[in-house]
């Protein structure tokens, strides 16, 4: 996102045209749509982005847990 953010600010970048890109707007998770650096994503769109998350069995390891 920094790289993206000085692109931005340096004016290097443009608006694109959402009508040519409609899985944008209908599949783009909403905690990725309006960026500081580019609100309302008129000028990026991001390439990939992941999300970690941790399972467990609350049986096998005999307690649960509250926070790691």
């Amino acid at each position: 996102d920094w790289m993206c953010a000085r692109f931005v600010r340096l004016g290097w970048v443009q608006e694109m045209d959402r009508g040519r890109q409609p899985n944008v707007a209908r599949h783009l998770d909403p905690a990725l749509r309006d960026p500081a650096f580019d609100p309302g994503r008129r000028c990026t769109v991001p390439w990939q982005s992941g999300i970690t998350g941790i399972a467990y069995n609350a049986r096998k390891l005999g307690r649960t847990l509250h926070h790691v």
